[in-house]
């Protein structure tokens, strides 16, 4: 045998040994470990736009998954729900660390992982995610690893009561880069869903610091 095919062979065999080659037992495996991963979650819709929403997975106050979707936007005055909107792109994100410690039980490849990361995601969660979106083509289009992590999980605010329309402007004036006039000129649901993002910042900004 020439030296070349020995180191190949070599190198196979210890690939083999290293990894669990793609089966239907590993499927299994990596499934098990994601029911486990995700059980007893709480999903949070976070709308930033019309257009642009997160659905965040967060257990123990951690996100430990984020499925970001894209609607079409018209930039002139666009104001359709986002039922009305064609889905444009779905992206999901994890963190490494938690494929880290998927791979200490699974020795599967990376990229195998993620492929069966993204198949029991379509399967779990998105009819769910459909049909609380109103919608019936949204998809995985993208599966990205997020290194800095986990990161803090709040979930949706809610606006108080007494909270005037006044005191939201004020309070993005001081804390965004619009202008008074601007702010003033925007419909009081673009004012208040900016002031809860805000709201909602400023608390993961807090338990960031803890």
């Amino acid at each position: 045998m020439r030296l070349k095919e020995h180191i190949r062979k070599v190198l196979r065999e210890e690939v083999e040994r290293k990894y669990l080659k793609p089966s239907q037992s590993a499927e299994k495996l990596i499934y098990n470990q994601l029911n486990k991963l995700f059980s007893g979650t709480n999903l949070y819709y976070i709308k930033h736009w019309d257009h642009m929403h997160d659905l965040q997975f967060c257990k123990n106050g951690k996100k430990i998954a984020i499925f970001s979707m894209l609607f079409d936007y018209d930039e002139q005055g666009d104001n359709r729900p986002t039922n009305q909107r064609k889905f444009d792109d779905g992206e999901l994100r994890m963190y490494s660390d938690t494929l880290d410690d998927i791979l200490k039980l699974i020795p599967v490849r990376r990229n195998y992982l993620k492929h069966v990361i993204d198949e029991w995601f379509e399967e779990t969660y998105l009819d769910r995610i459909n049909k609380d979106m109103g919608q019936n083509d949204i998809t995985v289009d993208l599966f990205d690893e997020v290194r800095n992590g986990p990161d803090v999980c709040v979930p949706p605010m809610t606006k108080p009561d007494d909270v005037t329309l006044k005191q939201m402007i004020d309070y993005l004036h001081t804390t965004t880069l619009f202008s008074m006039n601007e702010l003033k000129q925007k419909s009081p649901a673009w004012i208040e869903n900016l002031y809860l993002q805000k709201l909602r910042e400023e608390e993961e900004n807090r338990l960031r610091r803890q």
